[in-house]
């Protein structure tokens, strides 16, 4: 899309201007009255001898900065025209007239970090050739939109040859959704952090990328705090490596995968939010996380739908009621373990755990979360109401599973103490009790178990 030089810019509106690849020059009448001329205040031309190896650029006083036509090579970050400390301050739109062709192969950084760019379209860019796309956009704080290419105006920018595309977007705020659509990343295999911090954005359709080459996702969608769901049922995570794939995305609600997105990819949901770690899978449930890959594999689901449920809603007929959390115990290990969920006490049975019954009763939701961990070298669950010790055994390695239940306050009428105790000779599994009967733990520490007092509080289950 190219603009007269002296022209600003059209200010960017609606979130559908991006994904429906809509140019937004042609929903804009331009008004070239005398109020809205500018005036160019810097100018100058990016390479080196005659055209075309050499485009010319100008600024005008509206913060419009327009390239024109040429074939170059690419420059270091800080040596682009609008990277300059003098006039990084004054840009705030970005665009190509007519092409330029970068004949070399990394654009790294080239538009990160500009602090009042609120607007690019690079549909100008010729990029066919470049491989290194990493951070390209990254660190925007007021950008609201890229045009990478729309229905109406394909544009000249390609990621036919791209191999690295780490951070491409990553921690620009305001950014929408970007459209994709001409995006090729059959050749991809660094796509960690391209979305990271843009808390914007509610969906990214993911579904024009091909991911069969790509080795690392960690931290892709992490910190995006506004983004609600994922459509992954297209997409290959076979080789992929993917930590922190969506860790603090606490507004993600729904997750669709498919035969080569489901497994581990759906249990990285646990990153989420530690306060959910329940979830339905195509309605049925709710299970913890770890039990949607489970049910998936069982169940024969090579396509589905996992769909968030938070606590206040899983007795959402009866906020005031309360759950019945369930006592089961591993013979082999000696293990006691709890959970108010029926489908995961179901599994444990047929694994061979027995069913002891109601432990006691426990808000659904309450300002006194238990949380959850797992020991992945003994196989031991541990659960405690102490931030301070829950995040020193995930320092130590043990696995964070959220929030296991919930606990009531002590001065609340109705409530029991759970009392904990710890068996000093336990050598893997088993090595901590909680219970509401006093005669049990006064058995325990007989026997040689340490009493460690009242662990939290409770309702009884009679």
């Amino acid at each position: 899309m190219s603009m007269l030089a002296g022209q600003t810019a059209p200010v960017l509106a609606a979130e559908e201007q991006f994904q429906t690849g809509q140019d937004v020059s042609e929903q804009t009448d331009f008004n070239l009255s005398a109020e809205n001329e500018t005036k160019i205040v810097k100018e100058g031309v990016i390479g080196k001898g005659a055209d075309p190896a050499q485009a010319k650029w100008t600024l005008d006083d509206h913060g419009t900065m327009v390239i024109g036509s040429g074939t170059i090579e690419a420059l270091n970050q800080k040596d682009w025209p609008w990277q300059k400390a003098d006039i990084k301050p004054l840009v705030k739109t970005i665009t190509f007239e007519g092409k330029l062709t970068i004949i070399t192969d990394i654009l790294s950084g080239m538009f990160a970090e500009m602090p009042n760019l609120y607007y690019l379209d690079v549909t100008g860019l010729d990029t066919k050739k470049v491989m290194n796309f990493e951070g390209m956009f990254a660190n925007n704080p007021q950008l609201l939109g890229i045009n990478l290419g729309n229905l109406s105006d394909p544009g000249y920018f390609r990621t036919d040859n791209a191999k690295y595309m780490g951070s491409l977007f990553a921690y620009c705020p305001r950014l929408d959704s970007p459209y994709l659509a001409y995006f090729n990343t059959s050749r991809v295999v660094d796509m960690s952090s391209m979305f990271e911090g843009c808390s914007n954005i509610t969906t990214v359709d993911v579904s024009y990328l091909d991911t069969s080459h790509v080795k690392k996702m960690n931290n892709i969608f992490s910190y995006c705090d506004n983004l609600t769901e994922l459509d992954f049922s297209k997409i290959d995570m076979s080789n992929v490596f993917y930590s922190s794939m969506f860790k603090d995305d606490g507004n993600l609600r729904t997750y669709k995968f498919g035969p080569k997105s489901k497994g581990d990819v759906i249990h990285a949901l646990d990153e989420v939010d530690p306060y959910c770690t329940y979830w339905l899978l195509d309605g049925e449930g709710p299970y913890p996380v770890q039990y949607v890959s489970y049910y998936a594999d069982k169940w024969k689901k090579d396509y589905g739908t996992v769909t968030r449920v938070w606590y206040d809603s899983l007795n959402s007929a009866n906020p005031n009621s309360l759950l019945s959390l369930h006592r089961l115990y591993n013979p082999n290990s000696g293990e006691h373990f709890y959970t108010f969920a029926q489908e995961e006490k179901d599994h444990l049975v047929s694994l061979g755990w027995k069913y002891e019954d109601v432990a006691w009763k426990t808000p659904g939701n309450s300002e006194h979360p238990i949380y959850r961990l797992y020991n992945p070298n003994t196989g031991d669950h541990h659960f405690t109401a102490n931030e301070n010790e829950r995040q020193y055994l995930i320092n130590a390695g043990w696995n964070n599973e959220g929030i296991g239940f919930f606990a009531h306050s002590e001065n609340e009428e109705g409530s029991i103490a759970i009392y904990r105790q710890y068996n000093p000779k336990a050598k893997g599994a088993g090595s901590h009790h909680y219970t509401a009967d006093e005669k049990e733990r006064d058995y325990l520490v007989s026997i040689g178990w340490k009493d460690e007092g009242i662990a939290w509080f409770a309702k009884s289950r009679d």
